[in-house]
């Protein structure tokens, strides 16, 4: 069975990081200008490993929020 950490470990292997709110708003930026909107992006603080990732807003483009 694998520990908690490893398994908190791997949820940010395949994440791109950022060290810093402004490089994660830029690569946000990056990605509207190269695939168009596409959604609702937020930055948001990684609480394992303290680094920055991009995702979509919980609730803004789900199911039923009204985005098509």
């Amino acid at each position: 069975m694998a520990s908690k950490r490893r398994l908190r470990r791997k949820q940010c292997e395949e994440k791109a990081r950022h060290t810093t709110v402004a490089g994660a708003v830029i690569a946000i930026r990056k990605l509207h200008q190269r695939y168009g909107h596409r959604g609702q992006m937020s930055v948001y603080r990684c609480p394992h490993c303290g680094k920055y990732y991009i995702g979509h807003q919980p609730g803004r483009n789900g199911i039923g929020s009204g985005w098509k």
